[in-house]
């Protein structure tokens, strides 16, 4: 990174650094994996500059409040046949 970012506050708040990420999701993608882009967030009481980031453990300790929604494939098919057990059951059933 050639230049210094400019000050981080709350005007620049979701901004991305180097500001043409800004403009082409190309260029953010780019920067994103070169480890080169920032985004002004605030942590705490104070802004700064982070890297948009996250880790392993955050996306394994996610928990779903609600079921994901159902697509509408899926509210228009049939409802599959319950399984019968066999008739030569152990039970003797």
């Amino acid at each position: 990174m050639a230049a210094d970012p400019p000050h981080c506050n709350k005007h620049e708040l979701g901004k991305f650094w180097p500001a043409e990420a800004n403009e082409s999701p190309l260029i953010a993608a780019q920067l994103s994996r070169s480890g080169d882009l920032r985004v002004c967030g605030h942590s705490g009481w104070r802004y700064k500059w982070m890297q948009p980031s996250v880790s392993v453990e955050q996306l394994r300790s996610r928990k779903w409040k609600n079921p994901p929604p159902e697509g509408e494939a899926d509210r228009n098919s049939p409802t599959p046949p319950a399984h019968d057990p066999p008739e030569n059951s152990p039970n003797g059933q």
